[in-house]
């Protein structure tokens, strides 16, 4: 119940920041943009939720792998998808997917 609270504040927020850039720009297509950034920030489902991928160690991470992979290699991908996608080392894992999982289109 609180969530939803929070979630309409923000939204009513939002319009309130988007009547202001419409006052000060006078340009459609820039609220239009603004808007789509602000409902994807809100709404989109596609975001990596923290509390469902906690932090696990190298370790860890190697022991969830397909049995006989390199492990250098694997921490090697690990650290590219981190950087690439703007997620935490430590929270990216061998079974997550990148679209549903880690928000990558």
């Amino acid at each position: 119940m609180l969530t939803r609270g929070i979630t309409a504040l923000t939204a009513v927020l939002c319009s309130g920041v988007l009547r202001a850039v419409c006052a000060m720009r006078k340009s459609m297509n820039d609220v239009v943009k603004v808007w789509c950034i602000v409902r994807d920030m809100l709404f989109s489902h596609d975001v990596p939720r923290r509390d469902l991928w906690p932090p696990i160690s190298e370790d860890e991470f190697i022991r969830r792998c397909s049995p006989g992979v390199d492990r250098q290699r694997a921490l090697r991908v690990r650290r590219i998808v981190s950087e690439q996608l703007g997620v935490d080392y430590d929270r990216v894992y061998p079974e997550q997917r990148f679209i549903e999982d880690l928000g990558c289109d």
